[in-house]
């Protein structure tokens, strides 16, 4: 028999349990959790705005993960950062500079493939004496017309009547003025150069330009032969920006003519209303698709098919053409064979409706065709794209009977799916996410309104101001289109950010406006201006369209006594306009008997809407923090001048009239002002044809 010693057992029965991870033995170590990578990168700013000489913005960025993050301040900004790394910085704004309008600081915070960038507005030193820009453009309206290089909203545009793009992310428009007609390149980050120049002769203009695939622009010079017949020249642009002739043809038609479009495939198509030929060098063209004197929708190959009316026509990269006709979209395969895709109806009225019809097509670099809808009371465009024979909305730009006037007249089509849409006066990008952004060129010329922020904001004539205690300015604009005239209140912030604020459509005008020391903004409205009517009253507006009356009546009157004393809405106006408010908030009011009556009188409206007449205005009524009056004198239109209590006038800012608004240190210079109101202690703000400008006065 096996004897074994109770010390050994105890031995064995340790190492047993050992090899089974019994006991009491540690577990084995393991490799310490590797930190997730993050997937999503915040920023923020301690506010939107800074100022040339003040503090500090501080900036903070997260992740929801394991990273380092860098930050950039975007080339030729001014100011600084104070760190390139870390997840909380500041930015400091310059401390002088000759920063005359609000500018765009933009910041951006990278972690691995994470970015993010956020824009601080740079404003002017709100303590420096000198003219600045607000919001707007400060070309008039009336000069706006005319063509100058340069970059962004510093080029201008007289006419664009084609635009087509490169391979490399330029385009090219054509553009016909009153003195010569041009060809005018645009790069990627919308700076505009003159390529080609021509005199214009009777009746000449440019059509269309179109790009080869080696990149050669062609164009066609359109221009009367006779007094019936029309010649159609095709030119060549050469690297110099020489143009040389290739052909030209006489035709008695002046539709599309001579129009050309070049294909990837070498191939250089001319097309005409309702047929295309192949273009040669000998000047002989090549039947393709369609033939003259046939028209109607009709399938088939070459001449076997037919077209109603050719209103666009594009190409894609495989050499395909697809043609907008009259009712449908129609593909054309290189070998001329003819197809419909999708039929659409006609708008037959252009003036009583908002309903959008479809005007340019285009193909984007995955082969979708991209339709441009643009409505015909010109307050909204649609892209629309075509899947399978159906045509869906893609993106919508601006409002059905909105107050704008946005309509573009061509599209291009880049390879990333952007388009260009250009107006007579301007180029606006419009991405694959929907959002819109001026390339190039201005919007004054069309009378157009904008929103936005600073320079890429637009106004039509921004009269009557006020101005409240956070140095907001509020504007009245009269816009008419096809639907219907608006009278519109825009509010620009200190900041320059500009917003509609209120839409007024009750069948009167706003003929004054001011914000009481409450905060209240209020409105005199009268009959239209081209009516003998009388009536009116005093309003409160709150953002959103809400009009509270205060006094009078909200309808134009027939019945007697025009004028009445009383309170509310048992008081009579003939014709209010506000004069002005009182630092206890007494309202009073210019009021005419009637439309067609120039005699006034004076009311006094209390807080209590109490109405009175009195006999005159008070003294210094309107004066600003200083005790002084700001004033705009009509026989002097570039000037604004300060009367002082005694009754003294000087001139303050601008002088005699200029052609042009020039910024920086006053006296400045001024054109076609409009209005004026103060700010705060030293500053003002002015209205021009087109801008609202900011005036800081020497204290």
């Amino acid at each position: 028999m096996l004897r074994i010693r109770s010390s050994t057992l105890v031995a064995l029965l340790a190492l047993a349990l050992a090899g089974c991870g019994g006991g009491s033995s540690a577990p084995p170590s393991t490799a310490p959790a590797q930190p997730v990578a993050a997937t999503e990168l915040t920023l923020s700013a301690a506010g939107n705005d800074a100022y040339v000489g003040g503090a500090a913005v501080a900036l903070t960025a997260a992740l929801n993960g394991a990273g380092t993050i860098a930050w950039q301040l975007a080339a030729g900004t001014p100011g600084t950062l104070s760190a390139a790394s870390g997840n909380n910085l500041s930015y400091t704004p310059p401390a002088s500079s000759d920063v005359n309008a609000v500018a765009k600081v933009s910041i951006t915070a990278t972690s691995g493939s994470l970015s993010k960038t956020i824009i601080l507005n740079l404003l002017p030193d709100a303590n420096k004496p000198g003219l600045s820009l607000l919001a707007g453009n400060t070309t008039s309206v009336a000069n706006a017309a005319i063509s100058v290089d340069g970059v962004g909203t510093a080029a201008r545009f007289a006419g664009i009547s084609g635009i087509t793009v490169d391979g490399a992310g330029n385009s090219y428009v054509t553009e016909n003025t009153g003195s010569a007609n041009l060809l005018r390149k645009i790069a990627a980050d919308g700076s505009v150069t003159t390529v080609s120049t021509a005199a214009l002769g009777l009746g000449t203009r440019y059509e269309a330009p179109t790009v080869a695939a080696d990149g050669t622009v062609y164009f066609t010079k359109v221009g009367n032969a006779t007094s019936r017949e029309y010649y159609y020249a095709t030119y060549k642009l050469g690297s110099d920006g020489t143009a040389t002739l290739l052909g030209s043809m006489i035709t008695t038609f002046n539709g599309h003519g001579g129009d050309v479009l070049a294909s990837p495939d070498g191939q250089i198509y001319r097309l005409h209303d309702n047929y295309i030929v192949l273009w040669r060098a000998d000047g002989n063209d090549q039947p393709f698709a369609g033939a003259m004197f046939q028209t109607g929708a009709l399938d088939g190959t070459g001449t076997a098919a037919s077209f109603t009316l050719l209103n666009d026509v594009t190409v894609d990269k495989n050499g395909t053409l697809f043609a907008l006709d009259q009712g449908s979209v129609r593909r054309i395969t290189p070998a001329g064979v003819v197809t419909t895709l999708a039929r659409f109806p006609v708008v037959a009225s252009p003036t009583t409706s908002a309903t959008a019809a479809p005007v340019r097509i285009g193909v984007d670099g995955d082969g979708n065709v991209l339709l441009l809808y643009v409505s015909q009371d010109t307050s909204y465009y649609e892209i629309r794209k075509l899947s399978g024979d159906a045509i869906v909305p893609l993106y919508q730009v601006g409002t059905p009977h909105g107050p704008y006037d946005i309509r573009p007249s061509s599209m291009a089509v880049q390879r990333d799916g952007t388009l260009l849409l250009a107006r007579a006066d301007s180029v606006t990008r419009l991405g694959t996410d929907g959002t819109t952004r001026l390339l190039a060129g201005t919007q004054d010329a069309a009378y157009t309104m904008q929103d936005g922020d600073g320079d890429t904001a637009r106004y039509v004539r921004p009269g009557l101001l006020a101005a409240d205690a956070d140095g907001s300015v509020y504007s009245v604009e009269d816009v008419s289109n096809f639907y219907q005239r608006k009278t519109v209140i825009r509010k620009t912030t200190a900041a320059g950010k500009v917003s509609t604020y209120a839409t007024l459509n009750l069948g009167m005008d706003i003929s004054g406006m001011l914000v009481t020391p409450a905060g209240q903004l209020l409105v005199s409205l009268t009959p239209p201006g081209t009516s003998n009517a009388f009536g009116g009253g005093i309003y409160q507006v709150e953002a959103g369209n809400k009009f509270t009356l205060i006094a009078g009546v909200p309808v134009v009157v027939s019945s007697t006594p025009q004028q009445k004393d009383g309170s509310g809405a048992a008081a009579r106006f003939g014709g209010p306009s506000l004069a002005g408010v009182d630092s206890a908030g007494n309202l009073y009011v210019r009021d005419r008997a009637s439309a067609i009556d120039a005699s006034t009188t004076v009311r006094k409206i209390t807080p209590q809407a109490v109405v009175s007449t009195i006999d005159a205005l008070p003294a210094n009524l309107n004066a600003a923090p200083d005790g002084n009056v700001y004033q705009l004198d009509p026989a002097t239109p570039g000037a604004i001048f300060r009367v002082t209590p005694a009754g003294v006038k000087t001139l303050v800012v601008g002088g005699d009239s200029a052609a042009s608004v020039v910024l920086g240190a006053l006296p400045g210079q001024l054109t076609r002002l409009l209005s004026v109101v103060p700010l705060g202690s030293n500053s003002l703000a002015v209205a021009t044809e087109s801008a609202i400008l900011k005036v800081v006065l020497p204290k």
